[in-house]
């Protein structure tokens, strides 16, 4: 199977940047460019996960493409927070190739891949403050409750 690096391998910038440009016309193709440079100079980290994109047709929202990761089990992935030596090792199912061009595949996986910043020290930042807001919200609700697991929701 292909992995998202031999995608990134085969195509080339000006590609990635009109496509980028008409599929995510509010962004900069200046941080894409930088990534991709940091991309090429990484060395893939082998693993399970499948990459996957869905063609999402929201009726209160703009239509959009959902990446995920499709782990061994058969479970999506949120891949906001995987780093990009992962990202770069996991293969891309099949029904994602054919349904979709290699520069497409490459450029809606950029976007995922950057959307809590543009280098992975940015993105671990966001996470972290994320880990702890959840953090100490469970503590607030255990504090409360005596126990997080019983809170529920209407």
């Amino acid at each position: 199977m292909t992995t998202l690096k031999d995608l990134i391998e085969g195509v080339a910038l000006p590609d990635i940047e009109t496509r980028m440009q008409v599929l995510y016309p509010d962004y900069s193709i200046d941080g894409y460019k930088s990534v991709l440079e940091t991309l090429h100079n990484l060395t893939p980290m082998a693993n399970d996960m499948v990459i996957h994109l869905t063609y999402i047709e929201d009726p209160d929202f703009d239509n959009y493409i959902k990446v995920d990761g499709i782990d061994g089990e058969g479970n999506e992935r949120g891949l906001d927070f995987v780093s990009w030596e992962k990202w770069l090792g996991m293969q891309i199912d099949s029904g994602t190739i054919g349904a979709y061009t290699p520069v497409e595949i490459v450029v809606h996986c950029l976007w995922e891949m950057t959307f809590y910043g543009f280098d992975q020290k940015t993105i671990e930042t966001e996470l972290d403050l994320i880990e702890g807001l959840a953090r100490e919200a469970k503590e607030q609700i255990r504090t409360k409750t005596g126990d997080w697991t019983e809170l529920t929701c209407d």
